[in-house]
């Protein structure tokens, strides 16, 4: 050995040697790659960082960073980089990875250039590190997978095909499947290797359906009538869930889920100043209450509360439900109220984020930022106005909140980067959906028809209740007027008939004729306010319409109805004026003979007057014409714009709305939805866990005429609905291949909601009013007033505390509630008044039917209070627990009462009372 390579040796100390075994260790175990020795100057350094994953590393950097622009969605420049051979492939310029040498690789050149072919062109450029990573990777080899998945092309993503039901498996009759809900389910299970658990026992069963139906637990009767039902347990299920739809709580219950979706938020002014949302908004809850209880369809309901001006423009019933508009109303921000109008509606109706391609093409579905403004150019005419309603003529104590078509040559433009100061001016976008659904879905281009609106619409004040309610005070002066005249011509009587007779005291009489001068001018001040308002309906339809155009609206009813109009109230006013006139001007008891002329005369003047005034009053109106309510004239004409979005959205071709609505039905009734992402069913969203079972149920929905209650129906009386919570059947092979329940093989524990538990509170101890509907109540006032939750004030900064605690819906967006575990949540139920109170109020009502007597009454007590608020008896050893607190001070009637309302309060702190099993 020579000298230097005895030198070279003696480098390899054993510290080096350590360091290279360990190295060879790694790359044996698959972790880690061998280092390269290198020389550098009189040291071997090692190169200890591996070549990047493809996998692992670079995949993701390019979905990451450049998929947007060249995958499936758009390959732009011929380029996708969204699989192996597609990189290999390269795109129009050649291929853009040269293996081994990453600076002559066009994606090297391309993601380091600082001129405007840098990419990505938008954005921030990617980091040295990133820039570093795909240069070490090429320069190992650029090594990928020779052949690897090509995603397909995004229109035939899952969710934007039209659903279909699947023939239903024929399994064996033993295994009790023949609800398709539970063979489509089973089929999974056995794919999986599980199996179901056992049906729950009918203590259990209905206080879960109860609770998720109407909110509000079964009382010790219902649950005993269930318990003693002779027949058998299916017909017996199936009654309850029958008699459950039909509650008015079905509503209440379900119309606070659908709030969630829709998010629902009350007027969250200060004073009478708007900020967001409406006042009066509460109108549109009720009418979603009513409408889940009277089933309507949805169909219905979605072009009810998106265009229901322009499908029953006439109804202030169907008004009320485009609050669901109204509430995006923004006092500051006419865009921020659009922009979210279009958020929401993709994701609460279709499941789209559409809201991503607002500033720019959306990154992974197939929608374009023209596809966001087109859909926004169907709202853009909209505003919101405030209708009288029947006895209230003041529109910031009632009215109808509801949204009209003001603006309908308002144009669309496109805002350049998202930005308002940025409009692109060159061009106006028409209504219109996103074009990648045009296939399945069709278009809306061809079916926006404008729609001439009733005259009850345009002219509000000509409605019947707000004329009657206007000329009310006419009427009545008129008749005070007529009562002075008959007492003033009274005295002329007996003055001309019996001469030397001292008429009434002239002073007196003056003084009260100059009071009805007054009145008289007061009612000729309305009349002429109402004369000029109908002059001014008609100049108005007038001046709408092109003489080169068919007339916006047909005169001829027009023409008639405010001539026959005109003509009553001109003939009311002339009579209470003359009236009003003669009580004023008393007669000259000096002249007896001009006198009895002057009388005759008047009385035939008021005799023409009452004559003409009965002839208009014949045919002033059509009393049959329902009503829409009060407002300024407005445009006498609707684009028709919503109402053919909502067809489109409410269409059976649609593959999108009825499987959005199945899966937020299917997760509130089963604890977790069909596809996680409940707001996002696009390519970036979850893919269903039972594809089959989500489609079968949207087409199922659609053909049984979008009823809620037949898919409700469907779904509670599967045996995946009804099976135990618990695992004590099930094999150790399914609790191990599943334990997170993902193939349905029990239920799911439940906890309430926010407003379950405060509402079982209430009703539990008897002191909830049932009351259904009206304007929103203080949300301060929740503690101490027992209405349900529903119906209390839900705004920002306008909530109540109790229900934030035990996770209420955001105000801005609640597709899905997330349950929480806070020590405040128990401390809340420990120590509010308002659970001490309910304590209180049931102690005491059960009292009076166990009076504190012995130990057998209190045995009672206690087994009472099981039954109300846990819907169960106590087991021995919470009975043996509670009767020995209880006895201890039986001796003491001031404390055994409290140690009553101790125990029932111990009951709504109890893990089962706000647990739905």
């Amino acid at each position: 050995m020579t000298a230097s390579q005895a030198t070279s040796t003696d480098r390899w100390t054993a510290p080096r040697l350590d360091l290279l075994g360990g190295w060879i260790l790694l790359a044996a175990l698959g972790i880690g790659g061998v280092p390269e020795p290198s020389q550098g100057g009189d040291e071997v350094t090692f190169n200890a960082r591996p070549a990047p994953d493809y996998l692992t590393q670079i995949k993701p950097l390019l979905t990451e960073r450049c998929v947007s622009c060249h995958g499936a969605l758009q390959a732009k420049a011929g380029l996708r980089l969204d699989a192996a051979p597609l990189i290999r492939r390269g795109g129009d310029a050649g291929p853009i990875v040269e293996p081994g040498h990453a600076d002559e690789s066009l994606l090297i050149d391309r993601v380091t250039s600082t001129d405007s072919d840098r990419m990505p062109p938008e954005g921030q450029p990617l980091s040295p590190d990133q820039i570093d990573t795909l240069k070490r990777w090429i320069d190992a080899g650029a090594i990928m997978p020779e052949t690897e998945a090509i995603p397909p092309l995004p229109s035939r993503h899952w969710s934007f095909l039209p659903p279909r039901k699947v023939d239903l498996p024929q399994l064996d009759p033993a295994d009790k499947a023949a609800h398709p809900i539970d063979a489509l389910l089973e089929v999974k299970r056995r794919a999986e290797g599980v199996s179901a658990v056992g049906l729950a026992d009918r203590r259990t069963l209905i206080r879960r359906v109860t609770l998720d139906l109407t909110g509000l637990a079964p009382t010790p009767e219902e649950v005993a009538a269930f318990l003693n039902d002779p027949n058998d347990d299916e017909t017996a299920w199936n009654h309850l869930v029958d008699r459950l739809l039909a509650s008015p709580r079905f509503g209440e219950r379900w119309a606070r889920h659908w709030m969630d979706v829709w998010r629902y938020s009350d007027w969250a002014g200060y004073g009478m100043e708007i900020r967001e949302s409406r006042p009066h908004l509460w109108r549109w809850r009720d009418w979603i209450v009513e409408s889940l209880n009277a089933d309507r369809p949805y169909s219905a309901m979605i072009e009810a509360m998106i265009a229901g001006d322009e499908v029953r423009p006439h109804d202030p019933d169907t008004l009320r439900a485009t609050g669901y508009l109204a509430r995006n109303w923004h006092r500051f921000n006419r865009n921020v109220q659009l922009e979210s109008t279009v958020e929401h509606l993709g994701k609460g109706f279709l499941g789209l984020t559409l809201n991503c391609a607002k500033c720019h093409d959306h990154k992974y579905d197939p929608i374009t930022q023209d596809d966001f403004y087109r859909m926004r150019a169907f709202f853009e005419p909209i505003d919101v106005r405030t209708d009288r309603v029947p006895g209230q003529a003041n529109l910031d104590k009632d009215g109808v909140t509801r949204v009209f078509d003001a603006f309908a040559d308002r144009p669309t433009y496109l805002l350049v980067n998202g930005n308002e100061a940025q409009p692109d001016t060159s061009r106006s976008l028409t209504p219109g959906t996103p074009r990648f659904l045009d296939r399945t879905a069709g278009s809306t281009e061809h079916a926006i028809t404008p729609l001439t609106l009733p005259l009850w619409a345009v002219a509000p004040g000509l409605r019947p209740f707000v004329l009657v309610e206007t000329f009310g005070p006419v009427r009545t002066a008129r008749r005070a007027a007529w009562n002075d005249f008959l007492q003033a011509d009274a005295e002329v009587r007996r003055w001309t008939q019996a001469r030397g007779v001292a008429p009434q005291d002239p002073a007196v009489l003056k003084a009260r004729i100059a009071r009805e001068a007054s009145r008289r001018r007061a009612i000729q001040t309305r009349w002429e306010e109402l004369a000029l308002a109908a002059r001014a309906v008609w100049t108005g339809l007038e001046a709408t319409r092109d003489p080169s155009a068919p007339r916006a609206v047909d005169p001829a009813p027009l023409v008639g109805l405010i001539q026959r109009w005109a003509a009553w109230t001109s003939a009311e006013a002339r009579l209470a004026t003359l009236e009003a006139e003669h009580a004023a001007q008393p007669i000259d008891p000096a002249n007896p003979a001009q006198a009895q002329t002057t009388r005759a005369d008047r009385l035939k003047q008021l005799d023409e007057a009452r004559t003409q005034r009965d002839k208009a009053r014949a045919g002033r109106f059509d009393w049959s014409q329902k009503p829409t309510p009060l407002g300024d004239l407005h445009p006498p004409t609707s684009t028709g714009r919503r109402l053919a979005l909502a067809r489109w959205i409410a269409s059976p071709t649609n593959p999108l709305t009825a499987r959005v609505a199945v899966n937020h039905v299917w997760m509130r009734h089963f604890g977790a939805p069909l596809v996680g992402s409940v707001e996002n069913f696009g390519l970036r969203g979850q893919s269903p866990t039972h594809p089959e079972v989500l489609d079968w149920l949207a087409v199922e929905f659609m053909e049984s005429g979008w009823s809620f209650k037949h898919l409700h129906r469907l779904i509670l009386t599967s045996r995946a609905y009804r099976l135990r919570s618990d695992t004590r059947d099930a094999s150790t092979q399914t609790i191990q291949r599943d334990p997170d329940n993902h193939w349905y093989w029990r239920a799911r524990v439940k906890r309430m909601e926010a407003e379950l538990v405060r509402d079982n509170l209430w009703y539990l101890s008897g002191g909830l009013d049932l009351t259904m509907g009206g304007p929103e109540l203080p949300h301060d006032q929740g503690e101490t007033v027992g209405r349900r939750s529903l119906y209390f004030q839900r705004a920002p900064e306008k909530s109540m505390r109790f229900l934030d605690l035990f996770d209420a819906p955001g105000h801005a967006e609640c597709y899905r509630r997330f349950t929480t575990v806070m020590p405040q949540q128990a401390l809340a139920l420990v120590n509010s008044a308002m659970a001490l109170h309910r304590a209180e109020a049931l102690a005491d009502l059960l009292s009076q039917l166990h009076p504190p007597t012995t130990a057998e009454s209190d045995a009672a007590f206690l087994r009472d209070a099981f039954e109300r608020v846990l819907n169960r008896p106590p087991t021995p050893a919470e009975l043996d627990a509670c009767l020995e607190f209880l006895d201890a001070a039986r001796a003491q009637p001031d404390q055994h009462r409290l140690n009553r309302i101790a125990a029932v309060h111990v009951l709504f702190n109890h893990h089962d009372f706000v647990t739905i099993r």
